[in-house]
């Protein structure tokens, strides 16, 4: 499998609608501390749904997600600050986290 770079990773920048009405937004995160970042998603009310994931260093990731999810920053498994809310204007666009002071 090829490991995923900014380079091979294209989102689309078309918004698709969901069933439930909401605006579906594919996009790339890349963590650009040296350091993985835990974290967890959660989707807006109209459509919930939570995971616990980890951002690699360096290592972009491709999403799919609705407009108004929030990324946020966890530590012990405890929520501690809202990394990005997904807004229309990131589809296509690489987002970049920072690293955090």
């Amino acid at each position: 499998r090829e490991e995923a770079t900014l380079a091979n990773l294209t989102p689309s920048t078309e918004t698709t609608r969901g069933d439930n009405g909401l605006a579906y937004l594919e996009f790339v995160i890349t963590n650009m501390s040296n350091q993985t970042i835990q974290a967890e998603v959660e989707g807006p009310a109209r459509h919930p749904f939570k995971y616990g994931l980890s951002i690699q260093p360096g290592k972009p990731r491709l999403e799919t997600w609705p407009v108004g999810t929030k990324l946020y920053r966890t530590v012990s498994g405890n929520r501690e600050d809202v990394l990005l809310s997904v807004q229309e204007e990131f589809s296509g666009q690489t987002i970049e986290i920072p690293e955090q002071k």
